[in-house]
């Protein structure tokens, strides 16, 4: 049993989403894991996923229990991402199924931890005060209209949606649009 950490990126902005994966990789049976909530000063931290899959492990059918984060930073200068525990509980055959079943689980308990990560956190660029700071891979502005433009008439309602997607943001990180006037 061993136990990894990942991360997509090893600088980022400010606000900038940091994917973060955790992998536990098994070629022994388990019989329960318990992964310490991931806690990072200075950040929001939101849990994406966490899926379970086999693979190879030296040569050995083995399984991977992986479990990502997406990571905001909130403050430039150094973040630390601290190691993280685990503890697994080694399946100790049929007779253990019972015990637990029972309540009676002194199964082979194994702590483990991934190493602490350091990242450099820049500020946001310098510029315009009065643009909004968007640090994501992509942003989409959709509209769009309840009826035809070519179909409009004079004192009729009509509506306009507008729709921002941005790619590697939380929602409130997306900033109100500014008022128009038609």
């Amino acid at each position: 049993v061993s136990v990894e950490i990942e991360t997509d990126k090893d600088s980022a902005y400010v606000q900038e989403q940091i994917i973060v994966t955790l992998r536990l990789y098994t070629t022994v049976g388990l019989s329960a894991i318990d992964l310490q909530p991931l806690q990072v000063k200075d950040a929001l931290v939101v849990q994406l996923d966490e899926k379970q899959y086999q693979t190879r492990i030296n040569g050995n059918p083995g399984a991977v229990v992986e479990t990502r984060y997406a990571l905001f930073p909130q403050q430039s200068g150094e973040l630390i991402i601290p190691s993280v525990l685990y503890q697994v509980s080694l399946s100790a055959g049929q007779r253990d199924l019972w015990d637990r079943f029972y309540g009676n689980s002194q199964g082979n308990v194994r702590r483990l931890r991934t190493e602490e990560q350091r990242l450099s956190i820049n500020p946001a660029p310098a510029g315009n005060t009065n643009q909004a700071w968007l640090p994501a891979a992509n942003v989409e502005l959709i509209e769009h209209w309840s009826a035809g433009l070519d179909s409009l008439k004079v004192g009729e309602p009509i509506t306009r949606t507008i729709t921002i997607k941005a790619k590697g943001l939380t929602a409130g990180q997306i900033p109100p649009l500014p008022s128009t006037t038609l």
